[in-house]
């Protein structure tokens, strides 16, 4: 994603950086690269994806993971995550502050085993 499209998609979606929570947009191929390569993902892995934004980053990690669990605090871009991943089954996005988000219950309620 260039720039340009960064700025055209967040026009689009009527979104502002929020500087309060610190965004901001990898756009980076390479860096993008060298994070999912340095994960050395595989299928049977889940990741957990604090902050997605529009969800640059989360597209390759589902490319290489199992499934990827994508919390964003932002209601804005959540929603623009949803539909951007509505049709991706191995992506699950939750509106929450990361900081709060309760992994366990979160898996109890996927039918999940946890154990303490």
């Amino acid at each position: 994603m260039t720039t340009h499209e960064l700025k055209s998609l967040l026009s689009h979606y009527h979104i502002r950086p929020d500087k309060t929570l610190g965004q901001n947009f990898l756009l980076s191929e390479k860096v993008l690269d060298e994070i999912v390569a340095a994960a050395e993902l595989k299928s049977t892995d889940t990741v957990l994806e604090i902050g997605p934004g529009l969800g640059v980053l989360t597209s390759l990690l589902a490319e290489n993971a199992g499934r990827v669990i994508a919390i964003e605090k932002d209601r804005k871009l959540a929603q623009v995550l949803r539909k951007t991943f509505r049709n991706t089954k191995n992506v699950k996005i939750i509106n929450e502050d990361a900081l709060f988000f309760n992994f366990n219950k979160f898996r109890e309620a996927q039918g999940e085993h946890v154990s303490t």
